[in-house]
């Protein structure tokens, strides 16, 4: 006979199936239709928001105690009063704030969500595990439609696509580490993450390709950490070969065949554009580079307000003549998100910018300090490669790349940190 609590629980997560389950099938499908993202982080934004309108002095007194969302809506808060404030000084377009719009909308809906689910954490762990099946499908069809399609056949740009393969490959990675679920599960998610990590390779989009080393680094880290730990050692050294012996079945495929070939691009640009910086402006990481160093001298002459968006603009075409570059001519950003907001927008911007970085590491440590591992690894990939990310693109101009930033990092707020939850797969920690 069950007892009263899980009967509640039971009737809970009853209730609450059906949008969960929605959001669940649309995450599933996120690697291979915008739109299907884009839904799905319009469905957590409004069942997030739920609670915080319809109880909002009950949520409040609850998040008092969860130090984690709050502090992440006053970043983002502060984040998007700079960015609005030099967009009304410059009269930029607004349209090109729907980055700030929708992190903002996506912290405030983690502050809702985690007060609601602080009382159903049996809710909260079916959502959890059902959540991190669906990632590893959505891993699984964006490596197909990759290596099917192409680059170029992706749902949208390929540099934002590939840094939101490697959020989620962030996510699988430390769920699958989670020594409290059933090891078939942990299979399923280290299988959808390493899925995640090749669609990334083969995307061949070089900005997203620290999601390989951040691998590397935790696959190592926890070997050492669990060295003397007899019954543990194997399973993680298993994992470890798994892979590599992967990598090596696939190093003649076209996944990391067009991953070698693009590297080895990039360094031949490189070393052309460092001899001649003008000529070498024509090529992919040649226009990079030459654009940083005119940006530099450009942000010197107005390193407080920046340029404003169309001054910038206007630098670059300037550029694209000096250089005799249509591939300057061709481009709207300076692919740097630091210095395109230094550019656009001073100091301001530029805080902007690291106010993300900063407050997302902050959280990181958080929870790192508090024992919460499986919340600040997933949310140290994502930083990682947010802030590395942002070194060679300019990711907030692109739709897909905010709004599965905003989704993947709420998430993992909300359903990777404590309080502590239980799960029906669950098993007792190896």
């Amino acid at each position: 006979m069950s007892s009263p609590v899980a009967a509640t629980a039971l009737d809970g997560a009853r209730q609450t199936a059906w949008p969960h389950l929605l959001l669940i099938t649309l995450l599933a499908l996120s690697s291979v239709s915008g739109h299907a993202l884009g839904a799905a982080w319009a469905l957590f934004v409004l069942l997030g928001l739920w609670p915080l309108v319809t109880a909002c002095k009950t949520s409040f007194q609850t998040l008092k105690q969860m130090p984690v969302p709050m502090l992440w809506l006053g970043v983002t808060l502060l984040a998007f009063a700079a960015k609005a404030f030099m967009t009304i000084y410059w009269h930029d377009s607004w349209q090109e704030r729907h980055g700030e719009i929708r992190l903002l909308l996506g912290a405030l809906a983690t502050c809702g969500a985690c007060a609601h689910w602080h009382v159903r954490p049996q809710e909260k762990s079916i959502v959890y595990v059902r959540l991190s099946h669906a990632l590893s499908l959505s891993a699984l069809l964006g490596l197909g439609w990759v290596i099917w399609r192409g680059r170029h056949g992706l749902p949208t740009h390929p540099i934002p696509w590939a840094g939101v393969m490697a959020l989620t490959s962030c996510w699988l990675l430390a769920v699958g580490l989670d020594g409290h679920f059933k090891p078939a599960h942990r299979k399923w998610w280290l299988g959808g993450g390493f899925a995640a990590l090749l669609a990334v390779l083969a995307s061949q989009s070089r900005g997203a390709y620290a999601i390989a080393a951040w691998w590397l680094g935790v696959l190592i880290w926890k070997v050492w950490q669990q060295r003397h730990a007899r019954p543990t050692w194997p399973q993680v050294s298993k994992y470890a070969l798994a892979m590599l012996a992967a990598l090596a079945l696939l190093s003649q495929t076209p996944v990391l065949e067009r991953t070698r070939q693009s590297l080895v691009n990039a360094a031949s640009e490189v070393s052309h554009s460092l001899q001649a910086p003008a000529d070498g402006a024509n090529t992919s990481v040649g226009a990079r580079m030459y654009m940083w160093q005119r940006s530099l001298a450009a942000v010197a002459q107005s390193p407080w307000l920046g340029h404003g968006g169309q001054g910038t603009v206007v630098l670059m075409q300037q550029w694209a003549q000096d250089a005799h570059s249509t591939e300057i001519a061709s481009l709207v950003h300076v692919h740097n998100e630091y210095l395109q907001q230094w550019l656009e927008h001073g100091l301001p911007g530029l805080a902007s910018q690291l106010a993300y970085v900063m407050g997302l590491l902050t959280l990181v440590v958080c929870l790192h300090r508090s024992g919460q591992t499986t919340a600040s690894l997933a949310l140290g990939g994502m930083w990682v490669m947010f802030s590395t990310g942002s070194l060679s693109n300019v990711n907030f101009i692109h739709n897909y790349y905010t709004t599965g930033l905003s989704l993947m990092s709420s998430l993992g707020m909300v359903l990777l940190a404590r309080p502590a939850f239980t799960d029906a797969s669950a098993v007792k920690p190896q």
